[in-house]
């Protein structure tokens, strides 16, 4: 988009707008959750999906299409028994867990894992344009241990709560 402005002899601004259409390659990755869900449960298949588009949105077939599953792990150093976790960027390792090549369609083609454990994964997706141009399209996945979050085997671990009343008014503190 391209803006300019003049000022005619009577001191009036004249201004005008244009604007071009641009696109940095000529087809896209995308890369979407299945089920709308970006996370996910050990054990469980975690499902993507991937479509190869050109600029106008159109699909395009038979490109290679690499995808790329990776699993974080934060490093401790050992002369550090505490960690901030908030700021652990520099101390962030991904590991690949998996690699493979595929060959995109008009619909998009699913692709789908079993993480064996729980922990931050990515899945990324990368094309080279026809003129050699790399594009890349990422997803987090967060995979949980279980899907209530908390799973016990032990049932004596209860804590059991009693109120003081059995009615209270406005402005009432339960205790």
């Amino acid at each position: 988009i391209v803006e300019s402005s003049v000022r005619d002899e009577r001191g009036k601004y004249v201004s005008e707008v244009a604007s071009a259409k641009y696109s940095s390659r000529d087809r896209f990755v995308g890369l979407k959750s299945k089920d709308g869900d970006e996370n996910g449960y050990k054990g469980e298949p975690c499902s993507s999906e991937i479509l190869i588009v050109d600029a106008t949105g159109k699909p395009i077939p038979d490109v290679p299409v690499s995808i790329n599953l990776e699993r974080s792990e934060i490093i401790i150093p050992e002369s550090s028994p505490v960690i901030n976790l908030a700021h652990s960027s520099d101390r962030e390792n991904w590991i690949t867990i998996e690699a493979h090549t595929v060959k995109s369609g008009k619909k998009p083609i699913e692709y789908s894992f079993i993480p064996k454990e729980a922990g931050q994964y990515r899945v990324t997706a990368s094309i080279k344009d026809s003129k050699g141009r790399e594009h890349r399209s990422g997803m987090p996945i967060n995979v949980y241990e279980y899907k209530s979050g908390y799973k016990s085997e032990d049932t004596e671990i209860q804590l059991e709560i009693v109120q003081e009343k059995t009615n209270y008014n406005v402005g009432d503190t339960a205790r």
